[in-house]
């Protein structure tokens, strides 16, 4: 059901603004547990970076710069 929803933008559209917000808000830094491979390259393109070894497996992770908007 879910697969007639993706790819129209609205995740994309979702996550720059909340990006956008964090950045106004000096939010330094915003983490998601993507839970499969899709999720995974959604953040990937979005910016987001996987975490280390020594953090959760699937978490993502970006670095906000305060002043910034966009990627």
């Amino acid at each position: 059901m879910r697969e007639r929803y993706r790819r129209r933008g609205i995740g994309s559209a979702l996550v720059r603004e909340m990006l956008t917000w964090a950045r106004q808000a000096g939010v330094p830094l915003i983490w998601v547990l993507a839970d499969n491979p899709d999720a995974e390259t959604f953040y990937e393109s979005a910016g987001f970076r996987h975490g280390e070894e020594h953090e959760q497996g699937v978490l993502m992770l970006i670095e906000i710069a305060a002043g910034r908007t966009g990627r």
